[in-house]
């Protein structure tokens, strides 16, 4: 088997279901993409569950997009390549798994799209890309999109390759990949032959335009690595329809964020994840306050200042008052 059959069998062999099949005594190598959401399952039965991330050895905090999922797997919501390195997770006392992380730059992402006859990145010395299955058509029924993710890897003397990026290894001037064709399957049964990634359904009722800049949506539960498809009104939006004033979609995460230029178009937008409806969008230009708005607050800011006169005026009467009742005795016995 060659090198670059080796490193891609490697990488499809790291599924949750078969992460204790990696080699006893070394960590599974897990290539991931930048600010794309990356998890390490913890199998196991019950037990405390312990993450430990080494160089050095410290337990790992639990803060801003790092969480603990049910079951005890890790969640990193948008690593970076320094979250690069060794992750172990504990069960007790027992180690479970360990991961040798290895988050790739996606600034340093190669986008090619069949379409427009552009064309991958191809080997170049020890450097080459082992490319995961094609993901499921984005739509059905319609002229739709499936992308592909490549990870960058380098062949070692001895041993099977390793994923660009490691913690401890230097950064070549490559990172990963992702490769977009055109698609077509009809609407009939399951979505893309399987079932329909589960996602929340987000409706929001009014969401400001910028006039001056940019808009971004993000599409709940969407990455690099799921089908996404963007849809304004009854129109399908797609990279081959990106030019310059219109909606395009954003590449470092593979299309999960829609941008929007300046004075898009108001209106209803959705976003679909493995065929399903993710969220809606509903956009219009940002509210302005009007005549009567300000009138009402003008009003009752004047009102305010009436109530709080008003009660001013009461307490130097009751005061009053109170000192009268203090000197009327004396007055009296005179």
């Amino acid at each position: 088997m060659t090198p670059r059959a080796l490193a891609l069998a490697t990488l499809l062999a790291l599924t949750p279901a078969q992460a204790l099949l990696c080699p006893r005594g070394r960590p599974c190598t897990v290539p991931a993409i930048s600010l794309n959401p990356v998890t390490l399952p913890c199998p196991g039965g019950p037990g405390t569950v312990t993450w430990l991330r080494t160089s050095p050895l410290r337990l790992l905090r639990l803060s801003g997009g790092t969480c603990l999922l049910p079951g005890g797997a890790l969640r990193l919501a948008a690593p970076w390549p320094r979250d690069s390195g060794v992750y172990t997770c504990r069960r007790g006392d027992v180690t479970v798994a360990y991961y040798d992380l290895a988050v790739q730059d996606v600034e340093q992402l190669h986008v090619s799209h069949v379409g427009r006859g552009q064309v991958p990145l191809g080997p170049r010395g020890p450097l080459f890309t082992a490319w995961t299955p094609w993901q499921a058509c984005d739509r059905c029924g319609v002229p739709g999109e499936r992308k592909q993710v490549g990870f960058c890897y380098t062949t070692q003397p001895r041993g099977l390759p390793r994923p660009c990026g490691l913690a401890g290894a230097s950064h070549p001037p490559r990172g990963p990949e992702l490769r977009v064709k055109g698609c077509w399957v009809p609407c009939k049964g399951r979505w893309g032959g399987g079932e329909p990634r589960q996602a929340p359904q987000l409706l929001l009722t009014h969401y400001p335009l910028h006039p001056a800049g940019e808009t971004q949506l993000r599409c709940p539960a969407a990455s690099i690595y799921s089908p996404v498809a963007w849809q304004a009104g009854t129109t399908a939006l797609n990279r081959l329809q990106a030019g310059a004033g219109a909606p395009r979609l954003d590449k470092a995460s593979g299309g999960a964020v829609l941008v929007l230029p300046p004075g898009a178009t108001p209106g209803t937008y959705h976003c679909y994840v493995g065929g399903r409806l993710a969220a809606l969008f509903w956009l219009g230009p940002a509210l302005a306050p009007t005549p009567a708005r300000g009138a009402a607050r003008a009003y009752g800011a004047i009102e305010a200042a009436v109530v709080g006169l008003a009660l001013f005026l009461v307490a130097l009467l009751v005061l009053g008052l109170l000192e009268a009742c203090r000197r009327r005795p004396g007055a009296l016995g005179t």
